[in-house]
């Protein structure tokens, strides 16, 4: 360090004692004092290159240079568009050059005008000059109190720099009224409220931290199929890690079918792939091979081996959207049920959970539906299950005289009764699950907005964060890919460990990107309607899936064969 402390005291002899300040003389204030006047500092930076002589023989300075190639230096208003400065460097204007960019803004040439000038207009005549500084005369109401303010009229380049005092930082990137609020108790400029709305707007940590006020826009609802043949489309899902039990479970493999809503739920150790599918083993056994299989974005159902399998059985694999439980409502309502049941189960007996899991999967079976009239059992099977009730009642009456005991009838006649009760069964759970499903669209779509979004733009994305509740919760911006069906969107997320994502609208909102390029004061040709101001300043259970034909093996997303 020494070393490089003497070459340049040796190449620089003139300055190289004004750049050493120490602690003493930084106490003393020392350093603000250094004459610079006889160093090269001080003399204009000459040009050695033959090429840019001048006509006579002279070397150019750099501001000759800069005429020459550039016609003329930028007026002070043209260049404060692209020169805009931070809210820190605020405190270094002086007042004499406050008051030069006020005389050299265009849009307040009126205003310094009719401020100098002795008959004003009833719209200006508030604008006055303090000592050669325009200023307004602003009444501040708050409540059944007023009192009269002083406010600086803002040139446009000191104007970003308000807005960003007035909201960044410390003062906590508060909204629109109150931003505004803060700055016209003492400054202004024309179109103010315009300029602040405009800049809240695209404020990117606003956008980042939702307000707890604010509330995305959902889309409309769209109702899964009302029904299918039994077992032709199954919804698979993992619940867990649960308390160990005996046998050491702590998770748990739900399957459910889309038709019936017969729900069935298998304890696993772990939730491998190697675990799942052996538990699917056992399911298809008993009701046959599915066409579908739902699933969302867990790994050991995006695996490559659980992709095989699905192919070896000509089972299509139909996707959620991430983080979309709606798409997957009917499941998802099974887990609350069942983890209420587990609950229960537990504190009353104090048993193991995994003991009682049969008993309480045949109480969710046999209880009927709302939505469809009719209990997963009866429509499975076609007849109600004996459950412990009718245990009771065929203890208490004579079962061979009971008036709900059946009477005794041949093969030929059973089976064609079953089918006639099993096909009237679900064409009846099948329109009054259609009804339900209509009450609850309409019901829903009150609030319901359509939105949509272009490939290309900016977006925000609604992701889990696992950390900090102090961390945003949306995440991005990310650029939409592909639009997909049933709202859903490709997005490009380069920073998470998924470089491309599959999100529903409902999670996703519009960025804003902020234009450093664009002047604050222009920022659009609006009418004229209020340019000057006035003296008083007031503001006042969705379907989400996608096939496995649209997403390979590395993730990326295709279009939805017709």
């Amino acid at each position: 360090m020494s070393r490089v402390l003497d070459d340049c005291k040796h190449q620089c002899p003139d300055v190289f004692s004004a750049c050493v300040v120490t602690r003493a003389m930084a106490a003393r204030g020392l350093d603000s004092d250094v004459p610079l006047n006889d160093t090269f500092l001080a003399q204009p930076t000459v040009v050695e290159d033959p090429s840019l002589q001048s006509p006579v023989g002279e070397p150019k300075t750099v501001n000759a240079v800069f005429d020459s190639n550039c016609g003329s230096i930028p007026t002070s208003e043209e260049s404060d568009k692209f020169d805009a400065c931070s809210w820190t460097e605020l405190f270094m204007i002086s007042r004499e050059e406050l008051i030069h960019k006020q005389t050299m803004n265009s849009t307040l040439e009126p205003l310094v005008s009719n401020a100098l000038s002795k008959e004003k207009s009833d719209e200006m005549s508030h604008y006055f000059m303090q000592d050669g500084l325009l200023c307004r005369q602003f009444v501040h109401r708050q409540g059944t109190f007023s009192n009269t303010v002083m406010q600086v009229v803002v040139p446009h380049r000191f104007r970003k720099a308000v807005l960003d005092l007035a909201h960044t930082g410390l003062a906590g990137h508060t909204g629109v009224r109150k931003t505004c609020d803060r700055i016209v108790r003492r400054f202004f400029w024309p179109r103010l409220k315009r300029d602040v709305a405009s800049y809240v707007k695209s404020c990117h940590v606003c956008q980042m931290t939702a307000k707890p006020n604010q509330r995305m826009p959902v889309a409309p609802l769209q109702p899964i199929p009302v029904m299918s043949n039994p077992s032709e489309h199954l919804i698979v899902d993992c619940v867990g890690p649960l308390p160990r039990s005996k046998a050491g479970h702590s998770f748990l493999l739900t399957v459910m079918c889309q038709a019936t809503r017969y729900p069935a739920a298998y304890p696993l150790r772990s939730i491998t792939t190697k675990s799942v599918l052996k538990a699917l083993v056992n399911f298809t056994s008993t009701f046959g091979i599915p066409k579908v299989i739902q699933s969302d974005q867990g790994s050991n159902f995006m695996s490559k081996q659980f992709s095989r399998a699905l192919r070896q059985l000509k089972a299509r694999h139909n996707i959620s959207s991430a983080h979309h439980p709606q798409s997957q409502g009917a499941l998802e309502r099974f887990h609350q049920t069942l983890k209420s049941l587990l609950r229960s189960y537990w504190v009353e007996l104090g048993s193991d959970w995994e003991e009682g899991l049969p008993c309480l999967l045949l109480a969710s079976r046999e209880v009927v539906q709302e939505s469809m009239g009719f209990s997963p059992k009866q429509l499975v099977f076609g007849h109600s299950v004996r459950g412990l009730p009718a245990v009771l009642a065929d203890e208490w009456c004579n079962a061979a005289t009971s008036f709900w005991a059946f009477s005794p009838t041949n093969v030929l006649d059973y089976v064609s009764g079953f089918r006639y009760r099993l096909y009237e069964a679900r064409a009846a759970a099948t329109r009054k699950l259609g009804k339900a499903q209509s009450k609850m669209r309409c019901l829903f779509n009150r609030k319901a907005k359509h939105r949509s979004f272009e490939p290309g733009e900016k977006v925000l994305a609604l992701l889990p964060l696992l950390h900090s509740h102090f961390q945003a919760k949306f995440c991005g911006p990310y650029e939409v890919v592909k639009c997909l069906p049933d709202y859903n969107y490709l997005l490009s997320t380069p920073d998470r460990r998924k470089k491309v994502q599959v999100c529903h609208i409902n999670l996703l909102k519009s960025y804003a990107v902020p234009d450093p390029s664009t002047p604050v004061g222009l920022i659009a040709s609006l009418p004229a309607e209020g340019a000057f101001g006035s003296s008083a300043v007031t503001v006042d259970g969705e379907s989400g899936c996608l096939g496995s034909d649209e997403i390979d093996e590395v993730g990326c997303v295709h279009h939805r064969q017709s």
